[in-house]
């Protein structure tokens, strides 16, 4: 690398940081420029093993698990029903590609981490991974429209029993 090019990156690194940091994400991933960067929060990174190739599929780049819920609400029945929102601004879809099923349906039991939904950001699919164990009963929103950061996209009846 030329001297030259070291202050523009060293500008580009620094505004990625800090669209990291404002995004409140766990994970981010960058190629360009002539080079990658891959920043986590919370354990250390570790290399891959030597040999295995890594994920550069549109969706593993794009792996910035987002889920942000309100806080459940106590039904009578003894259920509370959680909201999941968008933790970013981007394009709705339910389904990894036209072709392809739905992720969730109404109705559908899922677990914590399970992917509901993608949305895309700034050309990547960003999973929204449940953040509670429970069964979908409303999808918020309807597929290729618009969500904004804090959205409801999902409700989600979490069984106190």
């Amino acid at each position: 690398m030329s001297n030259e090019a070291m202050p523009e990156r060293l500008e580009l690194l620094n505004q990625l940081a800090g669209l990291f940091d404002q995004a409140n994400c766990t994970e981010f991933e960058f190629e360009g420029s002539g080079f990658s960067l891959k920043l986590k929060r919370g354990a250390a990174l570790s290399p891959p093993p030597p040999g295995r190739p890594v994920d550069r599929s549109p969706s593993a780049r794009g792996a910035v698990k987002q889920a942000t819920g309100s806080a459940p609400g106590a039904l009578t029945d003894g259920s509370t029903r959680h909201t999941v929102r968008s933790g970013i601004t981007g394009m709705y879809f339910k389904a990894p590609s036209p072709d392809k099923p739905p992720f969730v349906a109404v109705g559908d039991r899922v677990e914590v981490g399970q992917t509901l939904c993608l949305v895309e950001a700034m050309k990547m699919l960003n999973p929204i991974d449940s953040d509670c164990a429970g069964t979908v009963v409303e999808i918020l929103q309807a597929d290729g429209a618009s969500v904004a950061s804090g959205a409801s996209l999902f409700v989600i009846e979490v069984s106190n029993v």
